[in-house]
C-alpha cells in the first residue's frame, strides 16, 4: 500500500502509521454538514427496531439474567472498573 507521500508501505508499523493518520485526517477535517444531508442519509438505513421491540427495552430483567451477564464479563478487561463488576456481582450472591 502507499501512504500519502506515495511511498510504499509493507511493515505493520507502517501500516498502523498509515491507520493513524488516515482516522486523525477524519477527525479533523472539516464536519460542517447540512441537517437536509443528514437526513437524506438516515433515509438510506430501514429501522431495525419497532414499537414492540421498544416497549421489551423497558422490562424489568431478572437477578438471573443480570448475574448471568455479569459473570460473562472478562476479569482481564478494564482491571480499574472491574472491582464495580465484582462488587455488584458479591451482593447479588
Amino acid at each position: 500500500m502507499k501512504n500519502l507521500e506515495g511511498r510504499t508501505v509493507s511493515t505493520f508499523s507502517g501500516l498502523e502509521e498509515m491507520g493513524k493518520n488516515h482516522f486523525k485526517a477524519l477527525y479533523k477535517a472539516d464536519q460542517r454538514v447540512s441537517i437536509v444531508d443528514i437526513v437524506r442519509l438516515a433515509l438510506f438505513y430501514p429501522n431495525f427496531v419497532n414499537e414492540q421491540n421498544n416497549r421489551g427495552l423497558y422490562t424489568e430483567v431478572s437477578e438471573v439474567e443480570l448475574k448471568k451477564t455479569l459473570s460473562s464479563f472478562q476479569k482481564d478487561k478494564k482491571p480499574k472498573t472491574r472491582w464495580l463488576v465484582d462488587r455488584i456481582l458479591f451482593r447479588l450472591l
